[in-house]
């Protein structure tokens, strides 16, 4: 995301720059005809008549506010305002509507695809469902910003002959702008919280407190190996550091670290520019963003590590109006309205370095996995739909055999692999080369078979990591019965 390209000539040029003679024949180029036939351009011994003429007429006078107020808040107040530091995460406009959606698409489970096996209709025409996650967000930032002048505001503002008239309004724009900015940057930070009310952050525990001035180097390099730690831990996909538990991975040049000013000024921010792969040459955004630490609204937060997607932030509308008070003719209000849609994405990952309790993941690994021993799988008629369980295969056919895994603490394990390897168990004579078992379970019966007897096994695959060296037990087999004479002639091994 490009940071706002302004340039030295915009920094540099005060408003200051228009005298009240430039200012008033700037409004009077730009007004209706009827203005401009009315209202005298503005020099040094005109600049009277031009105020007179100007009070003259409520309907003159509007046409002066509206102007003046283009002039001054569209070309110049925007380099006078404060700027919301993290305005710079805002996302393009979105002028009609009301309703922004934001949706993640998991990703589709894997099928093991076996060149033997027969894939018909429920294969090819049944429904693959992906899982889809949506958020939704509607504008909740619609405020309006009012600031009142009156004529003697006015004609005090003609009689500076400098830049009495740009001061003065410039100034009670100014206010508005910045009063929008100061709200949206509030309105922002307390996303934060929000984040956690929906519990994605995934937080670390650190022992030390950078925001006290008088922490030592050693919690500094401390806090800088966790964060470039987990920097590199975030380019994996997981569900587990999101608050929508949706699968999701972060490059380096998308992280971003908000802290307060206290923790950056620990931090040694050479060694944070390699964490985030940045260069001098780079047109990124400042990625170490600092918030005062009570801005958080959390206690203990020493840092925020997560993307520059983390906040939804949408302009709608800016737009300065402004009405002419019915009651007091002599007042004229000015209205600053502020639309944006304000969210926080609950599909980006989020790492909360604090001094609360560490996130924990309690796994409890599978011991002791083995397989059972094979059985038929029932079979489900292709045109009746009977259900059947075969008892034997016939030379030249197939039967399908499946085989679960026990554990032996099924309790307390956190899940259990189901994944096992058939395997032809040794018989009376050498299996037809046409005989095999399938990687999932399909015994197909050569029709040359000798034996009247296929034994298969099964293996559990589950590899312990305690002890990879020992092999899994290999089960009792499953004994099929062969039938069938076979093609005679096909092979001498026949009976």
């Amino acid at each position: 995301m490009p940071a706002p390209n302004i340039t030295n000539e915009q920094r540099v040029r005060p408003i200051s720059e228009f005298t009240n003679n430039q200012l008033l024949n700037i409004i009077r180029n730009n007004a209706a005809p009827e203005y401009q036939k009315r209202i005298p351009a503005a020099t040094q011994s005109s600049i009277h008549d031009v105020m007179n003429g100007i009070m003259s007429s409520t309907s003159l006078k509007n046409e002066f506010y509206n102007q003046l107020v283009n002039v001054i808040g569209q070309q110049y107040v925007n380099t006078w305002r404060w700027n919301n530091p993290l305005k710079v995460f805002e996302r393009a406009s979105m002028e009609y509507g009301d309703t922004y959606e934001e949706i993640a698409v998991g990703m589709p489970m894997a099928q093991v695809y076996d060149p033997q096996a027969e894939y018909l209709g429920a294969d090819n025409f049944r429904k693959w469902k992906v899982p889809v996650d949506a958020l939704y967000y509607r504008p909740d930032f619609q405020h309006f910003y009012p600031v009142t002048t009156d004529d003697k505001m006015l004609r005090r503002a003609f009689y500076n002959e400098s830049s009495g008239l740009s001061t003065l309004f410039s100034q009670l724009i100014t206010s508005c702008y910045n009063a929008a900015e100061v709200d949206l940057f509030e309105s922002m930070c307390s996303l934060f919280v929000e984040y956690a009310r929906m519990g994605g952050y995934w937080r670390v525990h650190m022992d030390a407190d950078l925001n006290d001035m008088g922490s030592t180097e050693t919690n500094a390099r401390d806090m800088l190996r966790q964060i470039r730690a987990w920097a590199d831990n975030l380019k994996f996909v997981t569900t587990k550091y999101n608050a929508r538990h949706m699968p999701i991975a972060a490059q380096p040049d998308e992280l971003v670290l908000f802290c307060s000013p206290e923790v950056k000024s620990a931090l040694d921010v050479q060694g944070l520019a390699t964490v985030f792969q940045r260069t001098d040459a780079e047109p990124t955004v400042d990625r170490i963003i600092t918030i005062p630490a009570d801005r958080f609204g959390m206690d203990g937060v020493q840092a925020i590590l997560t993307t520059d997607k983390f906040f939804v932030a949408i302009p709608q509308l800016r737009e300065m109006t402004t009405q002419t008070n019915p009651v007091n003719i002599n007042s004229v209000n000015h209205y600053l309205h502020v639309w944006e849609i304000l969210g926080v994405s609950g599909f980006q990952p989020a790492i909360l370095f604090w001094n609360g309790d560490g996130s924990t993941e309690k796994v409890t690994l599978p011991a002791g996995t083995a397989a059972g021993t094979p059985r038929f799988e029932i079979k489900l008629g292709t045109y009746e739909g009977q259900e059947t369980t075969p008892t034997k295969v016939s030379r030249g056919d197939i039967v399908q055999v499946v085989a679960d895994t026990t554990i032996t603490n099924d309790n307390a394990a956190t899940w259990r692999s189901n994944a096992v390897r058939y395997e032809l168990a040794p018989s009376a004579k050498p299996y037809s080369e046409w005989t095999y078992v399938t990687p999932t379970g399909m015994v197909v019966c050569g029709l040359d078979e000798p034996n009247t007897t296929i034994k298969v096994t099964a293996t559990a695959d589950y590899v312990d990591p305690a002890t990879p060296e020992i092999s899994n037990s290999v089960s009792a087999s499953l004994d099929i019965p062969v039938e069938g004479a076979g093609v005679i002639g096909f092979s001498p091994s026949l009976p």
